[in-house]
């Protein structure tokens, strides 16, 4: 069977919703090493740059593993919402990083954490879903945290605070498209348009931007 088979067989037993959490719960570990790591870089070094080759690594990492396994996994019939939805990763990602860089680590991880409130708002908005009394309260509960530790009556405006909010809001548009395309496309492919598009964008306007001082 092999180890991917055997991971697969030790998966399939977990119940569904605790998968989801655990694995977004390693996602979400995965994109704070990332971001707390852009804080080590040089600021010479571009954050349109930055997310492309973070695009571009994953590209190159994640699309041969996956076209081994299904050639046919890039194949859609909705090219139009893989793209918008690319827009939204790309600009999320790009905002996010730009947070994470120019704010101090604590503040930006603070405002990052509103983002589940976003996504609930939206999934009623757009899904229909039902969000229950003990979800809202826990959400609103997590929200007042943040709002103690980042103690906006003491914060003078800055743009890092609004593009933090904004990454929070495209991250959030992109979950909400992906939890509708996933009806129809597979998982696999959601990504691998994800990455294609964020890399292209970031590609684009990177050019003439690839300067470091180390």
């Amino acid at each position: 069977m092999g180890h991917w088979g055997t991971m697969r067989a030790y998966l399939s037993n977990i119940p569904p919703k605790l998968l989801a959490a655990f694995l977004m719960t390693c996602g979400a570990l995965c994109f704070s090493v990332s971001t707390a790591l852009t804080k080590t870089l040089s600021p010479s070094l571009h954050t349109v740059v930055l997310v492309f080759l973070k695009s571009f690594f994953g590209f190159c990492f994640f699309v041969p593993f996956f076209y081994k396994k299904n050639p046919r996994f890039f194949y859609t019939k909705n090219l139009s919402l893989h793209i918008i939805r690319g827009g939204f990763v790309s600009l999320g990602v790009f905002l996010a990083y730009y947070t994470y860089r120019s704010l101090p680590l604590s503040l930006a991880t603070s405002i990052g954490m509103t983002g589940p409130l976003f996504v609930a708002c939206f999934s009623i908005l757009f899904l229909r879903e039902k969000v229950n009394k003990r979800k809202w309260a826990l959400i609103v509960l997590g929200y007042v945290g943040v709002l103690i530790i980042v103690r906006p009556h003491q914060l003078v405006f800055s743009i890092g605070i609004l593009t933090g909010i904004s990454a929070n809001i495209s991250a959030a548009s992109a979950v909400i498209l992906a939890k509708k395309m996933t009806v129809i496309d597979k998982a696999p492919t959601v990504l691998f348009y994800s990455t294609l598009v964020t890399m292209c964008v970031s590609g684009m306007f990177s050019y003439g931007l690839w300067t470091y001082s180390p």
